[in-house]
């Protein structure tokens, strides 16, 4: 090709600065550039010692060079105008600085690079697609003051406009209904990439519907290939018809769309029995419940589809070996664990996904083998197959056009018919297998069937004739849920939805389903669900799941009291594990210092408190994470301990416990609660021997004082106190050695008398006191916070209460002893701050003998008891 004699020519002009603070003009030129043997870098070596280029200057510098010796080679500098164009993307997109930005996208830009698609040389092929990927980028970042640029530089507003005829010829090429040759699938995927970046405005949208595309993209989705990498391609096409089905209704119901779109839903779950295997859709539920109904239908494939095996390199497979398990259990839920507990399993995809468009699809990583009557000691081997990404995606794009049409007016008088076909068959399979689709196929899913219920109530006993209802409870039921804190958080809705009617609800009660769904709670599986995202504004999953389960037993009161039922067994668990002698806490960072703003202004409202409570600051770096069970020290060495993370147990199931009692101010739930004797458990928590001694201080001990203040304040009953008083003397009656007349410092000797460093502080076997001293200042915390009240009428009733409590027999019982006892506590912090910190146990064990023995004559000893002063009780 023809070109000018100077493109070889390497001109380029830089300011120095002098010594003497002056800059001196400097021109590089070199002629034919092109004809040098040397490399690009050498001569840029070679030129910066010549010449002192200035490290700003040597980029550019490098560029010009480049161009001018790949200018005369054709391929090389098609390398050059592509690599230009790509940088211009990347510039874009990461949104570069206004002046460079302005540099690049100068006027004529976009008619340039329309022109360049418009060329006719298949050699062109990566730029001509880089240029769309230009094109996109220019949308994501300019939007609305270059999008009509580029609609009318393409055509998009017209029928017959280049771009439209070049996506009509692309794609039927692609579906074989032309005699073109198909465009390379990287030109193909920018193209679609490039429609689906413009029509996510609004004057793209128009111009979309304006040029006819609905039609073509119909057609795409229509279309049964079976070549999984087109499957992105319909993936795209169905976004696209997301995007404009609003601006162009009357197109897509002309053509079908919803039938289309649920066809092809059809198609690709029956690609996934294949991929599974599988001759029907279900098998039989499990649960008893199941046991005296008709079974599910055994739903046969098309007679057009090949149930050939599928190759290997089309699915990912896991082969997960449990050995020596004991498979004599009762639900796949035991066996699960058991899996957990022996197989790490990892599961690497190698699938190239698309940096504009792509979707993530969550995969699980739990086996869930069935129970079974084996021998315990035979290896069990659990052979799973997951969705592949392609299609996990076109699945997750109908769905989601589903879910958002359902409540769309627009598709009212289409969406209540819409379960008369083959939809509930599909969303049957994706919802019976979760562990192949994923947790987002298996919340859409089930989201689909909520909507269509709450939009449709009349129409759900023709669901449950048809057994959907039926899959879906045994999903959350009797199988384990996904944990993904979405599918937690949704749960009580769906459930809600199930139990519209009496036959749902009798459904629904049947399968005792509160143990199974709040066990989540205190699941290690479900841990990691649980835990709040920092950037995540919504609150955290426990206080979620209890907001939704308030308003579930409000709609449904026949409830109430089974739930209930279920929550305090939820709290008896926590009490057990707490009082375990092989369970061990782990080590985490949950604690947090109480502010003090509150006792500073004095002024006595619980707003205030509420405040200090909620918003205090916590430190949670270290995840805690479940650690194995491993042999102890003792002579028993069947003795195993187990490491839990009990703080955080008690955080999500209080945090749970407190979201149902106050989300509403009617007190229903709270008086349900206390009584079947929720109070116990309760208020036993921070007195369980497991509680690490930092529980005070800690966000589960606020949310402690925070589910007590609400009971006191709904049920206007001093109950709550009551019992805080009864644990209080408990714990007093444990600390009478301390009163003995004697000089002697008693967590002196406990800590003295230890056999490893560290066990002092996690074992209430070890030091007794020290544990029982720490759950007073903990009971002591709750009463601080029950006792505050502000000066509203309804709080004045609780001031009356509290002030009751505390001027019965028992109250003032208890403010004496607290009295003798804050003369001990101020003792025994003298003694141990004579203990010169950082104190090592081990090292120091002499010394500290030593003291002990000398406490009683020791001078100095006995002049600061003399000083400690009269305790009074404010």
């Amino acid at each position: 090709a023809e070109f000018p004699p100077t493109a070889t020519t390497l001109h380029y002009e830089f300011y120095i600065l002098g010594s003497n603070g002056a800059s001196s003009h400097r021109v590089i030129q070199l002629d034919h550039l092109d004809t040098y043997s040397e490399s690009s870098a050498r001569i840029m070596e070679e030129l910066v010692a010549t010449y002192n280029v200035p490290t700003g200057k040597q980029m550019g510098l490098l560029t010009h060079i480049r161009l001018a010796q790949a200018f005369s080679n054709y391929t090389r500098r098609l390398q050059c105008v592509q690599a230009r164009l790509q940088a211009i993307s990347i510039l874009v997109y990461s949104n570069a600085g206004q002046d460079i930005l302005q540099n690049l996208l100068y006027d004529g830009l976009i008619e340039e690079l329309v022109d360049v698609l418009g060329v006719s040389d298949h050699r062109l092929t990566d730029i001509k697609a880089a240029a769309l990927r230009t094109l996109t980028a220019i949308i994501h970042l300019e939007r609305t003051p270059r999008i009509n640029a580029i609609i009318d530089a393409t055509g998009m507003s017209s029928y017959h406009g280049f771009f439209p005829s070049l996506f009509r010829s692309c794609v039927l090429a692609m579906i074989g209904e032309s005699t073109e040759t198909p465009l390379p699938q990287a030109l193909s995927t920018a193209l679609f990439s490039f429609l689906y970046h413009l029509a996510s405005y609004e004057s793209g949208g128009e111009a979309l519907v304006s040029c006819g595309i609905m039609e073509t993209l119909l057609r795409i989705v229509q279309w049964k290939s079976l070549d999984n990498s087109q499957l992105t391609f319909v993936t795209r096409a169905v976004r696209l018809v997301d995007l404009i089905t609003n601006m162009d209704i009357t197109t897509f119901t002309n053509f079908s769309g919803l039938t289309c779109l649920i066809s092809r839903l059809e198609h690709e779950v029956n690609k996934c029995r294949e991929d599974l295997g599988e001759t029907s859709i279900l098998t039989s539920p499990t649960h008893p419940y199941f046991e005296d109904d008709t079974l599910l239908e055994d739903t046969p494939l098309p007679d057009n589809t090949d149930m050939k095996t599928v190759e290997t390199s089309e699915k990912v497979t896991e082969v997960i070996q449990l050995e020596n398990i004991d498979v004599t259990m009762t639900t796949p839920r035991d066996v699960t664990m058991t899996a957990l507990d022996t197989a790490n399993v990892t599961i690497t995809l190698d699938v190239e996904m698309e940096p504009i468009e792509k979707e993530e699809v969550e995969k699980e990583e739990e086996a869930k083998p069935s129970s079974s009557k084996a021998d315990s000691n035979e290896t069990l081997k659990y052979v799973r197959t997951l969705c592949i990404p392609q299609r996990a995606a076109l699945l997750k794009s109908v769905l989601n056009f589903l879910k958002k049409s359902i409540p769309d007016p627009l598709f009212s008088d289409y969406i209540r018919n819409v379960m008369d076909g083959s939809l509930p068959t599909s969303l049957k399979h994706i919802i019976s297998k979760a562990e192949y689709y994923g947790p987002s196929l298996f919340l859409l899913a089930t989201e689909v069937v909520t909507l269509y219920v709450f939009h449709e109530p009349s129409l759900l006993s023709s669901l449950q004739d048809r057994k959907l209802t039926d899959v879906i409870l045994e999903a959350l039921v009797v199988k384990e849920v996904p944990p993904t804190r979405e599918v937690i958080a949704s749960l009580p809705n769906i459930l809600s939805a199930l139990c519209l009617n009496q036959r749902g609800l009798e459904a629904f009660m049947k399968c005792k389903p509160f143990d199974r769904l709040f066990h989540v709670l205190l699941s290690p599986q479900y841990l990691p669900a649980m835990r709040r995202r920092s950037s995540d504004s919504l609150g955290d999953t426990a206080t979620n799941l209890g907001t939704a389960m308030d308003e579930l037993m409000r709609h449904q009161p026949t409830l109430r009291q089974d739930a209930m039922t279920a929550i305090i067994q939820l709290l008896k668990e926590v009490c057990v594990m707490g009082e375990d002698e092989n369970v061990i806490v782990q080590n985490m960072s949950i604690t947090g210092e109480i502010s003090d703003r509150a006792d500073e202004k004095g002024d006595g409202s619980d707003e205030d408190e509420e405040v200090v409570l909620r918003r205090t600051k916590v430190s949670a770096d270290n995840s805690p994470t479940e650690g194995p069970a491993f042999a102890t020290g003792n002579s028993d060495a069947s003795t195993t301990k187990q490491s839990l993370p009990l703080m955080e147990y008690v955080y999500n199931v209080v945090k749970f416990i407190d979201a149902i009692l106050s989300n509403n101010a009617t007190d229903d739930h709270c008086k349900e609660f206390v009584k079947q004797g929720g109070l116990e458990p309760l208020i036993r928590i921070p007195s369980l021997p497991n509680i690490v001694i930092q529980f005070a201080t800690s966000r589960a001990c606020m949310d402690v004082a925070i589910t007590l203040k609400d009971i006191l304040t709904l049920s206007q009953d001093g109950t709550v106190i009551v019992q805080c008083f009864n644990q209080i003397d408990l714990l007093i009656k444990q600390l009478e050695p301390m009163y003995s007349p004697t000089s002697e410092s008693f967590l002196i000797t406990e800590l003295a008398k230890s056999a490893t460093p560290t066990q002092p502080y996690n074992s209430a076997k070890t030091t007794p006191l020290l544990h029982t001293i720490t759950a007073l200042e903990s009971y002591t915390t709750l009463l601080i916070s029950l006792c505050k009240v502000g000066q509203r009428n309804f709080q004045v009733d609780m001031r009356t209460i509290c002030i009751a409590k505390w001027g019965s027999e028992q109250g003032l019982g208890i403010i004496n002893k607290l009295s003798h006892l804050f003369n001990v506590i101020v003792w025994e912090n003298a003694l141990l701050g004579l203990l010169s910190p950082p104190y090592n146990h081990t090292q120091d064990r002499p010394d500290l003998e030593r003291l002990i023995q000398a406490i009683g004559p020791n001078p100095i000893i006995k002049i600061k008891k003399k000083k400690v002063p009269t305790a009074t009780l404010r």
